[in-house]
């Protein structure tokens, strides 16, 4: 493909160029006469920089007509409930707008007219419909015709075709941090000693622009490039916006190419990821999900880790009636200790596989230095305060078979070797054949020690370090380094060692991966790492400057959070943003959100809070209310889903029955456990839970039912699902493109959790229960850092406004719950 470099070059070399002729690809100096309709397809919607002339051409041949001059033709587009107008502002005027602005506008129903600044501060507003001829004009194609796309981001300019954006910084532009990083990397790829660049870039601070930029400047075909972005979201977008030469890579998909490279088949044993299970078929009619599958929790529920905790005196089970009516409660608390022994040991070697510790050394001063670095449960106390709420008899007569059956005194016991034992041993069996246990599909068996977890791609990487052969690449660019572990430093510094010049992004204020064993001085130990590295101690840069939120936001994070160098850049208007702290009540928002819907002129907004649990509260009270909105993270839907099989179990309703009737039996039940607890102060909080739901539920019903006449009780839950279900937009391709198709046509209000909400923005952010930063698990220092970044992540992803609602006036608060 021929990249910007590549075309800025041919021009300052006034290269001529056929305009019947393709320059690149596998059909370069072909007549487009004589090439395939599908590549050129490919060619119009992938290469940006295709000069208008053989655009002309291909489009001549294609037989298309677009709406604009030149460009990629636009994608075929789901129906859409808006269209929007490319315009441009024409006049001065009181909304902000600044002539020579491109903005889309799309009618409303009371005949005004929403607008979104088509750059990148994407200011939105509205506009009365008597005005908006004085203030807009809209573009028209060369027919003349108004230039139109109920997909808005169609209109943006990378998708206009007689707009080509420069992936350049333009240098009236470039503030002066991001001219010295500039100006340092070209003395950095044109030297040929190896040196490294350290950049600290606050949030919103444009560091993915810098580093396109970057690229694009100073990048060329002849060289070899690698960017390690930290999910597939950012994979997707960046991959993109990046020229064609540079390799853009997860570090988990990176990691599992370099331990697949045919160079390499004989210097490590190898193994099949656990997701490609899914590729194997099993009977006819088999429909076993494998998606998410982990190769260490088949092993812990397997009959082997079964066996090594009988010696660690934690039984399976007892017999029903071994101990008369306590055994129920006997079996209840061994199913506890099992699942709670397991999960520590499942998180002991997690973190022992990210510090990358090695089964083949010693584990014991490695184990202990996270042991004292980590709360662990060792004594298992979640269950010991269970059988402390016991009554007095009925707790003794509990604890006595408990430790009749394990065989040692319970509730003094703590299992710190236990689980330490158990770590190793599990680190071992996860190893390439480290178990003969295996897994059925199907009818097929599959050996479990031929397979490895997603996340053993960097682990296995780490320890194989010294074996394995590296890929050699000019510049590597690595992305959110203060969330890299020590497999991750480990993959840095053998790529330096293979050649590689490295400039790493990071903001240590935005650590938020501590429990997957990036400890909040990655940032610092990477960068320490890097100086050393380097010939040229010049290594740490910074970016303050956010480009996204307006003044009054940083101002408020300055002050509210422990970074206090925030800077903002300069806007077309004059508008500060607007900043509110516990001077709005829950009930405020939504109700702002109902008019401005009954209007037709809803804002963009999301709610965010620390824990899940305030967003189910708030997407009960969306669905009642009729609001449209999508969850970023959890799945919603099965909790709701749960509530209604009981009572679809407890009516005994059928799937084919109408909805309408498990609403009346929703209200039933409702009206039965209110008279049966009424008066009972400790049922207080469940009956309110309880109405809450049910008020959201038949809500739901009612809005289905207007839709679905008729509706049953089966259509009903998979209405349901498709609401309610959380999408991944991290790690998840195809649910990141219905993310971004619902933003540009639906603008759903969006709900996620600050660890969710990293690399996302928003025009208006609602944080909820903000007494939960710090969360209550949060004790040692290092992990209170990690709740104030969570914080400081929450409050940044808001563009033009903050609203932290008072807590006491919400759901799951103390005072909320009267």
């Amino acid at each position: 493909m021929l990249s910007f470099y590549e075309f800025i070059e041919k021009k300052k070399n006034q290269e001529q160029m056929s305009e019947t002729q393709l320059g690149f690809g596998k059909f370069s100096d072909r007549d487009v006469q004589d090439i395939p309709k599908p590549y050129l397809q490919w060619v119009l919607k992938n290469v940006e920089w295709l000069r208008p002339e053989l655009r002309a051409e291909i489009e001549a041949k294609l037989g298309s007509v677009s709406q604009t001059q030149s460009g990629p033709p636009q994608r075929q587009q789901p129906a859409a409930t808006q269209t929007w107008v490319l315009s441009k502002v024409i006049a001065d005027n009181q909304f902000g707008l600044s002539p020579g602005t491109k903005v889309a506008l799309s009618k409303t129903n009371q005949g005004n007219w929403n607008f979104v600044t088509l750059d990148v501060a994407k200011k939105r507003g509205i506009l009365p419909g008597n005005m908006v001829a004085q203030i807009v004009q809209s573009e028209r194609d060369a027919q003349g015709r108004p230039i139109t796309s109920q997909n808005l981001a169609d209109l943006f300019p990378t998708k206009q075709k007689d707009k080509k954006q420069s992936p350049l910084i333009p240098d009236d532009l470039m503030s002066e941090e991001q001219d010295k990083i500039d100006k340092r990397f070209e003395q950095l790829i044109n030297n040929p000693d190896q040196s490294h660049i350290m950049i600290s870039a606050l949030a919103g601070s444009g560091k993915t622009t810098m580093l396109k930029h970057l690229a694009w400047k100073y990048g060329s075909p002849q060289q070899k490039w690698l960017y390690l972005v930290f999910n597939t979201k950012n994979k997707v977008e960046a991959t993109q916006k990046f020229p064609s030469f540079v390799d853009v890579k997860t570090t988990n998909g990176f990691l599992g190419e370099v331990l697949r490279d045919k160079k390499n088949i004989n210097k490590i044993p190898q193994t099949e990821r656990m997701v490609n299970l899914s590729k194997y078929k099993g009977k006819r009619g088999d429909d076993s999900n494998t998606a998410g599958l982990e190769k260490a929790r088949i092993i812990v529920d397997g009959p082997e880790f079964n066996s090594l905790m009988k010696q660690f005196h934690i039984p399976e089970k007892v017999d029903a009636y071994e101990y008369g009516s306590i055994s129920k409660t006997v079996n209840s608390l061994l199913r506890g200790i099992r699942y709670t022994f397991k999960e520590q040991v499942l998180t002991l070697a997690g973190l022992a596989k990210s510090f990358a510790l090695d089964p083949r050394k010693s584990l014991d001063e490695g184990i202990q230095k996270i042991l004292d670095n980590y709360d662990f449960d060792t004594e298992l106390s979640d269950i010991k305060e269970r059988i402390a709420k016991y009554s007095g008899s009925f707790r003794s007569e509990a604890t006595d078979a408990l430790n009749d059956a394990m065989g040692i005194d319970f509730m003094q016991k703590d299992y710190k070797d236990e689980i330490v034992e158990a770590a190793k041993w599990l680190m071992n069996s996860t190893m390439p054949g480290g178990t003969s246990q295996k897994y059925k599909k199907g009818s097929t068996e599959h050996d479990l020690g031929q397979f490895r977890d997603f996340n053993d791609d960097l682990w296995f990487a780490a320890i194989h370090g010294d074996e394995i052969v590296w890929p050699k690449y000019d510049i590597v660019l690595a992305d959110e380094v203060q969330d890299f572990n020590e497999a991750q430093k480990i993959m840095l510094k053998k790529l330096h060692d293979a050649g590689a010049k490295i400039v790493a992004v990071g903001d240590s204020n935005q650590s938020i991966y501590r429990f997957r064993g990036a400890d909040s001085e990655a940032f610092d130990n990477i960068s320490n790492q890097l100086t050393d590295l380097s010939k040229d101690k010049n290594v740490v840069h910074r970016l303050t400057t956010n480009f996204r939120s307006r003044k009054a936001i940083l101002d408020f994070a300055n002050d509210e959070t422990h970074v206090k160098d925030l800077k903002g850049r300069k806007f077309n208007d004059d508008y500060e943003g607007a900043v509110t702290k516990f001077e709005k009540q829950y009930d405020d928002a939504f109700e702002e959100l109902k008019a401005e819907q009954a209007q037709g002129e809803r804002k963009p907004t999301a709610f965010i809070s620390r824990t899940n649990e305030p967003l189910v509260h708030a997407a009960l009270k969306l669905l009642g209310a009729g609001i449209p909105f999508m969850i970023v993270g959890k799945d919603i839907a099965k909790d709701l889903s749960k509530h209604i099989r009981k009572i679809i179990a407890r009516f005994r309703i059928n799937d084919q029955d109408d909805a309408d009737y498990l609403s009346e039996r929703m209200k039933e039940f409702h009206q039965e456990e209110q008279q049966a607890h009424e008066g009972k102060s400790t049922k207080k909080a469940y009956l309110h839970g309880l109405g809450e739901v049910t008020d959201a539920i038949t809500s739901a019903i009612n809005q289905f039912s207007q839709d679905n006449e008729g509706g049953t009780v089966k259509e009903f839950l998979r209405w349901l699902s498709e609401r309610l279900g959380g999408l991944d937009v991290q790690e998840n391709e195809k649910e990141l493109k219905e993310y971004q198709r619902k933003l540009a046509e639906e603008n759903p209000v969006v709900l996620t959790t600050a660890h969710r909400s990293k690399g996302l923005e928003f025009p208006r952010v609602f944080i909820l229960r903000y007494d939960l930063f710090p969360h209550k698990k949060a004790k040692r220092p290092a992990d209170l850092q990690q709740e104030e970044n969570s914080k400081y992540v929450a409050i940044t992803r808001a563009e033009d406004e903050l609203h932290i609602i008072d807590p006491e006036s919400e759901p799951g608060s103390k005072k909320g719950k009267e």
